[in-house]
């Protein structure tokens, strides 16, 4: 094969290269927002409107004086500041869907009157601030989690390095193999 005939091919397998990066150059360049629908965790409050929980950091250790709200239709209902074991409590009027919020995370609560809750009502809240949310029964087991996606795949795939990787195996890889081709 000719100089000219090795050139071309090599300039093709760029092109297939740059070619087949090219969508990756789109998705690195604006991340495209992440539709996230919120898990609502059922909640059975207690006779007297108490809503008890406790709130731990991400190492299971509880987070002391951390100011917790509770928001129906954007109006907030209650407030509370957690004990030095990180435990709290709301006292909630009504039922309904309410928003709690903590330092580092907001969840999506469905709050029952006990006579009215569902059998998947847990009756107080175990809250992980900053990664995950769950709901415990009144046996002080974890019941179904609901944290929320944080985007650290998305984050990865869009990295400039994993970026630059994906570039340069797109390079490489054609052209090893026109010069594996060629030699045989």
């Amino acid at each position: 094969m000719t100089n000219k005939g090795k050139l071309q091919r090599r300039l093709a397998s760029l092109l297939c290269a740059v070619s087949l990066a090219q969508p990756l150059i789109a998705v690195s360049a604006e991340p495209l927002p992440v539709q996230q629908v919120p898990e609502v965790t059922d909640i059975a409050i207690s006779e007297q409107g108490r809503l008890p929980g406790r709130l731990l950091n991400e190492l299971g250790q509880p987070v002391a004086g951390a100011e917790l709200t509770l928001w129906k239709q954007g109006k907030l209902t209650s407030r509370c500041t957690t004990d030095k074991t990180g435990r709290f409590e709301f006292q909630v009027a009504k039922g309904g869907v309410h928003q709690l919020s903590t330092p580092h995370n907001v969840q999506v609560l469905r709050l029952w009157q006990v006579a009215a809750a569902p059998p998947v009502a847990k009756r107080d809240l175990l809250v992980v601030d900053g990664d995950v949310m769950r709901a415990q029964g009144q046996s002080g087991q974890p019941g179904i989690g609901s944290g929320v996606y944080d985007g650290r795949l998305f984050q990865t795939l869009t990295s400039p390095w994993v970026f630059a990787g994906v570039i340069g195996a797109g390079i490489a890889i054609p052209i090893a193999i026109s010069q594996h081709s060629d030699g045989s």
